[in-house]
């Protein structure tokens, strides 16, 4: 008479035990064999003594899986060695440059135009770099204001494409009210944001990283955090002809924006501006129409209110007055709307000079040409933009407490006439004195002094 519910549930109770059982001694089975598979696998490899044998052979799905894994691995591998070589590459080119460029290099920017160099197309970013002729570093072109550009490109062709739609997207970003990303200036360079990939959006990253840690080694001032985290990315539209090929251009269609000094809107603390330009374009340059053609040492340090022509004159009372833009005057102040529009005039003296087409049709009756031409011998710099170099210049005047420097004057120029049917497109990075560094304007000074002195000893 035993219970029959009894029985059942005994006999229940047992087959959990063993299913359990059984799946344990599966799991050690398998265990044992991916052990012993590895062991075989080091023996392949010559990890372990190589007269052992093997026990069996694993079952083919495991091998299979193991294959896949060390596929990964060696992709992995191969990931690391690969950026491991670009970083050590970066550090080469920055730690290798020269002081004293090549005369034929030295030449061919006096003009005020950055260096051609060519670059072979890759895939990857690390490659193109590689790719890239000679050492990373800045040729002065100017002493006053101290300017200079790059002896080759930062980024190539394609990386500068690359950067541009990063660019465009973050635009896309924050015309859709997502404001995350400061600093960037709305602006369309024809890229179609619905065919940007994260793969893209990363790639953007990390060469605006990548920009940041060049500029910061070519000028000798890191980032800190009183600079703006992002770079000012602005673009301009090609613009038709205004009129005959055989008449003048004005000063309004040339320079819709003016002339200013990048102080301008209390920034005071900018002591370098460092342009990079995203575009190859045959006009649109960035014109500065009181910067010095000599480069010599023998101006650096000096007071730049000894200039006497009448154009050097008219900025210095523009900075006086505290009007940091040419078309920020006061409308009432008859004197500073004269002195902004000699400063005007003088760069669009200085774009006819370089562009013969623009003259006036009885360029004989002009009796200043004489004194324009004496002027441009010494004085005028355009820099045109190509593709991935910089122009770097300073902002300041250590002689005058740290305010704002007369000669650095500058402005964008329209793409006139169309230029090549390409946008212009410009990054432009501010480098800013931290404020903790002085407490004073004597200290303010004689950082201004100190950050100039770097960029001399080292390119000039």
């Amino acid at each position: 008479g035993s219970d029959p519910s009894f029985n059942n549930n005994t006999s229940k109770a047992q087959s959990a035990t063993f299913r359990s059982i059984h799946h344990t001694m599966r799991i050690k089975h398998w265990f044992f064999t991916l052990i012993l598979f590895g062991i075989h696998n080091h023996i392949q490899e010559g990890s372990i003594v190589s007269g052992f044998q093997p026990l069996f052979t694993p079952p083919k799905k495991f091998q299979k899986a193991h294959e896949k894994v060390r596929e990964t691995r060696t992709r992995t591998r191969t990931k690391k060695a690969t950026l491991k070589s670009w970083c050590k590459t970066t550090i080469m080119l920055s730690s290798t440059a020269t002081n004293e460029p090549e005369m034929e290099t030295y030449e061919s920017v006096d003009n005020g135009q950055p260096v051609e160099s060519t670059t072979q197309s890759s895939s990857s970013a690390a490659s193109t770099i590689t790719d890239m002729e000679g050492p990373l570093t800045l040729i002065p072109i100017s002493s006053s204001p101290i300017m200079l550009t790059s002896s080759r490109p930062l980024l190539s062709n394609e990386e500068c494409s690359a950067v541009l739609r990063y660019l465009d997207y973050l635009n896309w970003k924050k015309s859709k009210n997502d404001t995350t990303i400061s600093g960037s200036v709305p602006g369309d360079t024809g890229t179609s944001i619905a065919q940007i990939s994260q793969d893209d959006i990363r790639l953007g990253e990390r060469l605006i990283e990548q920009l940041h840690n060049q500029i910061d080694e070519l000028t000798g001032c890191p980032r800190h955090a009183g600079e703006l985290p992002f770079p000012r990315y602005i673009t301009y539209d090609p613009v038709p002809l205004p009129c005959q090929r055989n008449e003048i251009i004005t000063r309004d269609q040339l320079l819709p924006d003016g002339l200013h000094v990048d102080s301008n809107n209390g920034k005071y603390f900018r002591h370098i501006t460092v342009l990079f330009y995203l575009t190859t374009n045959e006009c649109g340059a960035t014109t500065f129409p009181l910067a010095s053609k000599k480069v010599t040492t023998q101006q650096l340090g000096s007071d730049s209110s000894s200039s006497s022509s009448e154009v050097h004159y008219a900025a210095q009372r523009l900075i006086q007055g505290n009007a940091h833009h040419t078309q920020m005057t006061e409308k009432d102040n008859k004197h500073m709307i004269q002195c902004a529009k000699i400063l005007e005039e003088k760069a669009l003296e200085l774009y006819q000079q370089d562009n013969d087409m623009f003259h006036k049709k009885n360029n004989d009756d002009n009796d200043d040409d004489d004194n324009k031409g004496d002027y441009f011998e010494e004085y005028g710099i355009r820099v045109l933009p190509s593709a991935g170099h910089v122009c770097v210049f300073c902002n300041l005047d250590e002689c005058n407490g740290g305010s704002a420097d007369p000669d650095s004057y500058h402005g964008g120029e329209m793409l006139i006439g169309g230029g090549d049917g390409h946008d212009k497109a410009v990054l432009t990075f501010f480098k800013e004195i931290p404020m903790n560094t002085f407490t004073n304007r004597e200290e303010f000074a004689e950082q201004v002094r100190k950050r100039k002195r770097y960029l001399v000893d080292r390119y000039f």
